[in-house]
């Protein structure tokens, strides 16, 4: 996959989040500081029913794109649900997992993939 496909599938699925009212989403391109994929989404649910939610909407959406998920993690308590998309790696928290946990934090050597380069995809 291509830097542009790999991007294409973030803004894809960061377009999806804001679609279904996730709460503060967080796109890093953390390709230079990660071996293992190209971008991490982090974005909130208020509760773990939203954040079950917006992890069925995104594996929904992004599989009617044509992308294929390799993985994923924690539906079964909806507090924390990893996606895996290979080169797009997305966390859906319940929004006091996301504080206890801070991922962002963990990547303060990643770029932020600014509001203005999302589009309208």
């Amino acid at each position: 996959m291509s830097n542009n496909e790999s991007k294409e599938t973030a803004l894809l699925a960061l377009k999806i989040v804001r679609e279904k009212l996730g709460t503060e989403p967080v796109l890093l391109h953390v390709g230079e500081v990660a071996s293992y994929t190209d971008y991490v989404l982090i974005v909130s649910g208020a509760n773990p029913r939203h954040v079950r939610a917006l992890a069925q909407e995104l594996q929904a959406a992004m599989k009617k794109a044509g992308e294929s998920i390799l993985s994923i993690e924690g539906m079964e308590r909806c507090e924390w649900v990893l996606l895996d998309f290979f080169n797009t790696i997305i966390h859906v928290f319940h929004q006091p997992i996301r504080e206890y946990y801070n991922l962002e934090k963990l990547w303060l050597d990643a770029t932020v993939v600014e509001e203005g380069e999302a589009g309208e995809n």
